[in-house]
């Protein structure tokens, strides 16, 4: 057993999160995986067939850490409700969309090119970003810099599975498949409706649980 497997095992993790909105599943679901932003840059008209045309309903206008959207950004165990607001406020004038979080297994915190930020990846000059074990721990550590450069420290009565800033990333390079993909939450039965019905359309898989668990949301 490595020693990232039995960092997980030790800290309780089950889950990696991933948010996104319908458009975004209808195209992850299309190809099979999730891509990194520098992928989805494409002009949709070009080709309006492509899983790439839904795909391009991205998470925020734009990236503040260019040098990183070859990079996927995911959480451990609760998502950055920050910027899930964020998005929220940007996408509100698109009545139709809704969003979703994917949880995929820890698992994938042992693959190659995984790198580990202790806080939000576009605090440059407060974030660490390493690879590897001493990454991972980074981000449990009992105080770490976060945004304009003010200490966190992590509370005594914290869930051992949760990183010391909510807004730690996990910066996974270009496509993570949805061979790893544990279930999908959802706000309401509303939603559970129509992303039972997206995947059933989409996809051959019978084994993704779709969850109605809006504290995800929450970043519970």
């Amino acid at each position: 057993m490595s020693e990232i497997s039995n960092f997980i095992k030790g800290r309780k993790i089950e889950e990696v999160l991933h948010f996104s909105t319908n458009h975004g599943l209808v195209g992850i679901a299309s190809i099979g995986q999730v891509i990194s932003r520098d992928q989805l840059e494409v002009d949709p008209e070009n080709d309006p067939k492509s899983p790439l045309f839904a795909l391009n309903a991205k998470n925020s206008k734009f990236r503040s850490d260019p040098e990183w959207t070859s990079y996927i950004n995911l959480s451990i165990s609760r998502i950055n409700t920050s910027f899930l607001g964020f998005s929220r406020n940007w996408r509100k004038k698109d009545p139709d969309h809704y969003w979703i979080i994917l949880a995929f297994k820890p698992d994938i915190l042992e693959h190659q090119d995984v790198f580990f930020s202790t806080t939000n990846n576009i605090y440059h000059s407060s974030c660490i970003r390493k690879q590897g074990i001493e990454g991972l721990q980074n981000c449990f550590s009992n105080c770490v810099i976060s945004k304009h450069n003010q200490p966190i420290d992590r509370p005594a009565n914290y869930p051992s599975f949760w990183t010391t800033c909510q807004e730690a990333e996990v910066l996974y390079f270009k496509s993570l498949s949805l061979d790893y993909l544990k279930c999908i939450y959802v706000e309401d039965e509303g939603t559970y409706d129509q992303v039972v019905t997206t995947l059933h359309a989409l996809t051959d898989r019978t084994d993704i649980n779709v969850i109605i668990n809006k504290s995800k949301f929450e970043g519970q």
